[in-house]
């Protein structure tokens, strides 16, 4: 590629770099479905080395962020290209499947010097769970899960696309229908669905439940070592550097605002959000699954 490989929290972001190049100026990208079908007949067959699924603001742009440090690692961070795919459901779940194994293997073949390819879906792909690991059994695979409170909080500030009501998601589960209810009980029964539906497939055996209060510098690498990545000091290193900025805007230092978050809502609106999805999540918290190790540097 002519600007390197992705290192934007989104891999639209990545694309729109790339469009700035001069080639990309003079020759329009074509991204429709069929386009990138024909082109993918000519690449080979890859097999991912892990996929991240996760519930939002939780922690996964972080995790792939730090992946991509890694040389031989390449992150896929909500591919625009697969979303088109899983929401035309003009297309048969075998045609969605071998749509998405071509495609899997079009965006690898970008980067043959990193042949290790992470895939981080969107939030709502994992309605999508079973069509993906029908044709991908062996990826290994990490949940992660966050406090209902924090995550509805970081929505509640800047709303991601599923929690907008984005009618376009609809076909993907009827949860996305928004109704009369208020906005941040819809939001809470559709975060409930996501919670349901990521605990019905966590005994995956290759599945690690990770929480995001957990997420520092061995966490990371434990994740690495789930996925089979290979992990040297500099490495490390990286992975603890870029641990210090801000997951979504890298040239900002992080900043924990955990408390803040739970503090943004009334008491009321808090115990809401409590009744109706702690016991879920806690679910996960009481799960043998949960990735609490520690990894020794």
């Amino acid at each position: 590629m002519p600007v390197g490989h992705a290192t934007e929290p989104f891999q639209d972001e990545y694309i729109s770099r790339c469009r700035q190049q001069l080639f990309n100026q003079i020759i329009q990208p074509c991204s429709s479905l069929l386009f990138a079908k024909q082109q993918a007949d000519y690449v080979s067959s890859i097999q991912p080395s892990g996929f991240i699924f996760h519930l939002s603001r939780c922690g996964s742009t972080l995790i792939s962020g730090c992946l991509s440090e890694l040389d031989t690692t390449c992150v896929v961070s909500e591919s625009p290209l697969l979303t088109e795919l899983l929401l035309d459901k003009a297309l048969s779940i075998v045609e969605q499947q071998n749509c998405l194994r071509a495609f899997i293997n079009l965006q690898a073949a970008a980067f043959p010097e990193r042949p290790q390819m992470i895939i981080k879906w969107n939030a709502w792909d994992i309605f999508c769970w079973e069509l993906i690991r029908d044709i991908y059994p062996q990826v290994p695979t990490i949940f992660l899960v966050r406090d209902p409170v924090e995550i509805l909080a970081s929505h509640q500030r800047s709303a991601g696309r599923h929690m907008s009501g984005d009618p376009s998601l609809v076909v993907i589960n009827p949860a996305f229908q928004v109704g009369g209810q208020p906005l941040l009980t819809w939001r809470s029964n559709l975060l409930a669905a996501l919670l349901g539906e990521m605990k019905k497939f966590s005994c995956d055996p290759l599945v690690r439940l990770v929480d995001y209060r957990y997420l520092d510098a061995n966490q990371i690498q434990q994740v690495a070592h789930h996925f089979l990545l290979p992990l040297d000091d500099v490495s490390i290193e990286n992975i603890t550097r870029r641990l210090r900025f801000h997951s979504k805007t890298p040239e900002m230092i992080f900043s924990d605002d955990r408390s803040a978050k739970q503090a943004l809502f009334s008491a009321e609106d808090t115990l809401g959000i409590q009744q109706r999805l702690q016991p879920l999540y806690s679910d996960f918290l009481d799960d043998e699954a949960l990735d609490t190790e520690v990894v020794s540097p």
